[in-house]
């Protein structure tokens, strides 16, 4: 072979890598919009309940909501108006029903995790601050 000819060789081969890094660097990037876009389009949307059952997520925002002094009635519109203002879909939807079953679950729990805490403890203490008159307890 000629130098010629190997330098043509060299040059096609260095065009097809160029060419080929060109392709991969537009399919990186391709692939980062179409997966920034999914995320985006993940995080528009919430869902109250997974395969029938509410996540934990909605679990804890009802509890949260409330302690701080919602009624049972006004949970589900609350929580469409917060999600509808930032701009977030909301499937689904929960009943004060649900509602009231959902806060009484969260109180068993606490009880349950209470009992276990009490008895894995090594000792505790009860006090009471009060003065008692006649077999008759009275607190302050």
């Amino acid at each position: 072979m000629s130098s010629d000819t190997r330098l043509k060789n060299a040059q096609k081969e260095v065009s097809k890598l160029r060419k080929g890094f060109c392709q991969a660097t537009q399919a990186k990037e391709h692939a980062v919009e179409t997966a920034k876009a999914k995320v985006i389009r993940q995080k528009s949307v919430h869902h109250l309940s997974h395969k029938g059952v509410f996540t934990q997520k909605t679990r804890n925002l009802i509890h949260f909501l409330s302690q701080s002094g919602c009624s049972a009635n006004r949970i589900n519109d609350i929580i469409n108006d917060v999600l509808k203002t930032a701009g977030i879909k909301m499937v689904g939807s929960i009943s004060r029903t649900s509602v009231a079953r959902i806060i009484q679950e969260g109180y068993f729990a606490a009880q349950i995790q209470l009992g276990h805490k009490m008895k894995m403890t090594e000792t505790m203490t009860f006090s009471a601050d009060g003065t008692g008159d006649r077999s008759i307890n009275y607190n302050s």
